[in-house]
């Protein structure tokens, strides 16, 4: 795993090192996301990261799955999974902006931008899927509600997310 996402993120070089098939991974990155350990979803997810920022042309038929696999990460007992989930989602959105699958990742950060505890990486990530979920015009009225209800004293990411929704939807 570790071996892959160093091929994809490649930072000796701006060069693509070609992979020809990177959709063949997948059902295997997948089943991973299945298992029960902790370390074995943050490497993957990880891996999905590096894949859909540097190979985004090759996984466009792809992001509706993939997209569904990983918001099942995006949950409030794992702060780490969440926030390189998170990430893969604002990928997925940038290399496929109308994919309804989306809504799934947005409707479980809403849910993650309801928690007191979120930490500042939790809050970052939310704001960057929030920005670019916005930007591509894919938050919906029902979505900004849901967002507006849950801004309380005590939960400010909640209103940093709606804050970044409306300046770059409705704006």
């Amino acid at each position: 795993m570790k071996g892959l996402t160093l091929i994809a993120e490649n930072k000796q070089s701006n060069e693509l090192i070609p992979i020809s098939n990177v959709a063949m991974f997948l059902p295997n990155f997948f089943d991973l996301l299945k298992k029960a350990q902790s370390q074995l979803h943050l490497n993957t997810l990880e891996c999905l990261v590096a894949f859909t920022k540097r190979y985004g042309d090759q996984l466009i038929s792809q992001v509706g799955s993939i997209q569904e696999e990983v918001s099942t990460m995006i949950k409030e007992e794992d702060f780490q999974r969440s926030v390189v989930a998170l990430q893969v989602s604002s990928n997925l959105i940038t290399i496929k902006k109308a994919d309804a699958s989306h809504q799934i990742c947005i409707d479980q950060a809403i849910n993650l931008a309801k928690t007191e505890s979120a930490d500042r990486q939790v809050q970052e990530a939310l704001s960057n899927l929030f920005t670019t979920a916005s930007k591509a015009g894919i938050v919906s009225q029902a979505q900004v509600t849901s967002l507006n209800e849950s801004i309380n004293l005590r939960s400010r990411v909640g209103a940093v997310c709606l804050a970044v929704t409306i300046k770059n939807q409705y704006s």
